[in-house]
Formats: C-alpha cells, structure tokens, sequence
C-alpha cells in the first residue's frame, strides 16, 4: 500500500475516533505530522481529496469550520444542520421547530422549543 494512501486511511480513522467525528483540519494536520516526515501540505492534498471524493465534508461551525463526515439520509446533499422552521401559533407565539416534522397544520409539536424560552447567540 503506498504512503500517501496509508495517510489517507489514518484520517479517516482519526476523524471516526474523534469526539462527534468531528475535527478542526489544523487538528488532523497537527496529528499526523507529528513525529513523522509527512509534510503539511500532503495532509491537506489528502483531506482535500477525501471532500473531493464524498467521504468527509467541511462544515461550519461559529466560529470555527470541521471535517466531519457527510450525513446520512440526505439525497446526496449535506447539511450542517438539521432543517429548521419558525412557526406561530394560534395565540402569537413563536416556536423553532424540526421542520420534517411539522404536519400538514405546521402545529408546534414536541420537536419545538418555544423562541421566548431559548437564548440566542445573536440578534440578526
């Protein structure tokens, strides 16, 4: 097996043991030349290929970006996050809910959280 696809396979293995198979891509470079002859830009040759080839995406997370592996279920298009919808109800009241599963009605369910119970981190 040639090196640079032995490196390929040690990133995958290093993102699938991370905490939430998640890793910031200073992180995976950080890791794998660490005591070895492996130069940074062939780790970001290697990361870049393997988004290239679907098997990890970059994804953003305020304030910092991730390699993560793609989500499953999608269609062939990945999300960083789960849909979302605002709704009110009948009274006025603003909910955030999962938006797969609202129904027909768009009624606040146990997938919603009330938006005046929730702290937001911004206000734009």
């Amino acid at each position: 097996m040639n090196e640079y696809k032995l490196l390929k396979e040690k990133v995958m293995e290093f993102v699938t043991t991370a905490k939430n198979q998640r890793v910031r891509p200073h992180d995976i470079t950080t890791a794998m030349t660490m005591g070895s002859e492996i130069q940074p830009f062939t780790v970001n040759a290697a990361l870049e290929e393997l988004v290239a080839e679907g098997e990890l995406v970059y994804a953003y997370r305020d304030p910092d970006s991730y390699i993560e592996f793609p989500c499953n279920g999608c269609d062939g298009e990945y999300h960083a996050a789960r849909p979302m919808k605002v709704v009110t109800d009948e009274t006025g009241n603003m909910w955030i809910c999962d938006k797969e599963s609202l129904g027909e009605d768009n009624a606040p369910d146990q997938s919603c959280w009330e938006c005046g119970s929730l702290n937001f981190t911004r206000t734009n």
